[in-house]
């Protein structure tokens, strides 16, 4: 019976189980001797023992130091790897953050001790613990460089897995604890969000380009082909070839925040004939010649 209900209470738990589990279950500790000599249990941590037969896996190896630290939560690289950052190393490192009133340490678990492990920091991958994708980022910005921040982060907002307010409002409450990485955090996000352009100045750029290049200018400001629907301007037409030019220099997390918006918009262009290119302003200033040939394309097309 008592095997029974050891192992019913172990497959809820990656074939794990805890001493509370074992006191609950009423198992003596001679019982629980014998099958640890019997090799029916090993023991993974002081308080963590596991049946012998379980795939010794990752994931199981991470459960184990959740329920040997009560309170910790899977970070850093963990997370990384929970969260399926790309491109990010994927490591069999057991990294796991805990309160640091968890004095003890853990054979083969790097256990980083934090003051600040709030529940809006939390979340569940796969049944286990482990900081959100934002304090993730946070955390990854003490340990990896400006190029490879910048890219996570990017992908991160650019997939729509996290939000700039998100991780914002993360370092925010980081920076109350003085949390190491985010003078590099703060370098690389306000690289990312820019100074963005007026208007008026992306157009010019714009022009300036197309007029170097010897392509036609589209008309600019002009009435959007669905006002019949909703009304807008879009920033240029080649009216003839029925292509829209959008320019976008908006600062990164703003133009995230719209997509949909955007999206709308070139499929109610695109229900009335028109294609939609748009460049944004690192585009313009740091690969015109692609600028330049789509925009060459849009105005020779035949509609």
């Amino acid at each position: 019976m008592l095997d029974r209900n050891m192992a019913e209470r172990a497959r809820q738990q990656r074939g794990l189980l805890t001493t509370q589990d074992l006191d609950l279950l009423d198992a003596s500790a001679r019982q629980r001797r014998r099958r640890l000599a019997d090799g029916v249990l090993e023991r993974l941590h002081g308080k963590v023992v596991g049946f012998s037969s379980t795939p010794d896996t990752w994931e199981r190896a991470a459960l184990a130091a959740l329920l040997a630290l009560p309170g910790s939560v899977m970070s850093h690289g963990s997370a990384a790897r929970l969260h399926r950052f790309d491109p990010f190393p994927t490591s069999d490192a057991v990294t796991v953050s805990a309160p640091v009133s968890a004095h003890h340490d853990l054979a083969g678990v790097d256990v980083r001790r934090s003051r600040c492990l709030p529940a809006a920091h939390i979340t569940e991958v796969d049944g286990l613990a482990v900081t959100t994708r934002a304090r993730t980022l946070v955390d990854l910005a003490a340990e990896i460089s400006d190029g490879r921040l910048q890219h996570l982060i990017e992908e991160e907002l650019g997939r729509r897995r996290t939000t700039w307010d998100e991780l914002v409002a993360t370092r925010a409450t980081m920076s109350a604890r003085g949390r190491a990485g985010l003078g590099r955090l703060r370098r690389v996000m306000a690289k990312i969000e820019g100074k963005p352009p007026t208007e008026s100045e992306l157009e010019r750029r714009y022009l300036r380009l197309l007029e170097a290049a010897g392509v036609t200018a589209p008309q600019m400001q002009a009435m959007a082909p669905w006002a019949d629907v909703e009304p807008g301007r879009v920033d240029g037409m080649y009216v003839e070839a029925k292509a829209i030019v959008e320019l976008d220099g908006r600062a990164f997390h703003v133009r995230a925040s719209a997509i949909e918006r955007d999206h709308r918009r070139d499929q109610l262009a695109l229900v009335r004939g028109y294609a939609t290119a748009r460049f944004t302003y690192q585009q313009i200033t740091s690969d015109p010649r692609h600028v330049v040939e789509v925009s060459r394309h849009l105005a020779s097309r035949h509609a």
